[in-house]
């Protein structure tokens, strides 16, 4: 099995559809991981950062990394703004990520929270030079990973839509 990093955030992380190069199996689930994340450490742009330059680098590699692309102000709004949406869960095991890491799905019905990320301009813009002028939010989740349970390896959510590769990007995410 290949090395995966972990992402040290505040971060953007964007997944293109591009620059697709292996899968791996686990389970019953075909995981894609980018060719870039064969190395040791993810390129990471260095401030500050263009769309453009961000862009290249997702048809390149199938991801950007944009350090500090939240600033603590934001972070600090999104994390109390979350905290309530986490603490109607309560403890749920989750069998891939452990015992205390938390998932939320639907934000937009839960918390406003998250709305000042969703139409940051810098954001729709990478997305937009990605995915083009039409695309939607199709969905808002979160995780709270709990201390000492498993990472999330870096993958390619792109893989619910049976269309060969390559093929042009579907989806981009945010991290």
């Amino acid at each position: 099995m290949r090395q995966h990093t972990t992402l040290k955030f505040p971060a953007l992380v964007a997944l293109g559809g591009l620059g697709a190069t292996g899968y791996a199996l686990q389970g019953e689930r075909r995981l894609w991981y980018p060719a870039a994340l064969n190395e040791k450490q993810p390129r990471i742009l260095k401030l500050p950062v263009d769309i453009d330059q961000a862009v290249s680098q997702i048809r390149e590699d199938g991801y950007a990394v944009v350090p500090n692309f939240l600033d603590e102000q934001t972070l600090e709004r999104l994390r109390c703004g979350l905290a309530p949406v986490f603490d109607a869960i309560g403890s749920r095991p989750d069998k891939d990520y452990g015992q205390q890491t938390l998932h939320t799905h639907n934000l937009l019905a839960k918390t406003r929270a998250v709305d000042e990320v969703l139409v940051d301009d810098r954001l729709l813009g990478l997305i937009e030079a990605v995915l083009g002028p039409d695309f939607q939010v199709s969905g808002v989740a979160a995780m709270r990973p709990g201390p000492g349970d498993r990472r999330q390896r870096m993958h390619q959510d792109d893989g619910h839509y049976p269309i060969p590769r390559p093929h042009p990007p579907l989806i981009v995410n945010t991290l």
